[in-house]
């Protein structure tokens, strides 16, 4: 596999950077919780739960245990590492990408925010790999999901599912 197209999810801050990689590194663009809080029963929105638990076996399938607990009212549990990028690191491809994010419910035609614990490593992979295919409408919640329970904003257990959408992987240029 080509330098250009690999992307190890441990280092993915590091190759965000553009140091490795040979096109520009995406802007991770960040959404206060006010603006998700106002837009949460949106039809074009997506909101992605991208908090990651170091404790869960890769083979594990279902909403992560942080997920479950609870989590911004529409979101959908992503595990980044299982679904985004392969067993040694390297980012999955276009068609695997497309079939894990329209079975999420996502489209091309939606705004992806995507809410990580606090820090957003694992956020700003998932940024580089959705961009990597030209998904760009990607943004962070500022501050993560910590910040939004710190404001005290409404949180759900309720797992949700949306209906399967067209998502269109393709190599961006």
């Amino acid at each position: 596999m080509a330098a250009t197209s690999r992307s190890l999810f441990g280092s993915a801050l590091t190759s965000l950077a553009g140091a490795s990689l040979r096109r520009p590194a995406p802007a991770v663009r960040a959404v206060t919780p006010s603006w998700l809080e106002a837009r949460l029963t949106s039809s074009d929105l997506r909101i992605l739960d991208v908090r990651a638990d170091g404790q869960r076996a890769p083979s594990r399938r279902g909403p992560s245990p942080a997920y479950m607990k609870s989590h911004v009212p529409g979101a959908v549990s992503l595990d980044v590492r299982a679904v985004l990028f392969d067993e040694i690191g390297d980012v999955v491809s276009a068609p695997e990408i497309a079939m894990a994010m329209s079975g999420l419910g996502v489209g091309d035609g939606h705004t992806i925010v995507l809410v990580d614990a606090f820090r957003a490593d694992t956020a700003a992979a998932a940024v580089w790999a959705l961009a990597r295919y030209g998904h760009t409408d990607v943004h962070v919640l500022e501050g993560g999901f910590a910040r939004w329970i710190a404001e005290g904003r409404v949180v759900s257990r309720e797992i949700t599912r949306h209906r399967p959408a067209s998502f269109t992987a393709k190599v961006a240029s």
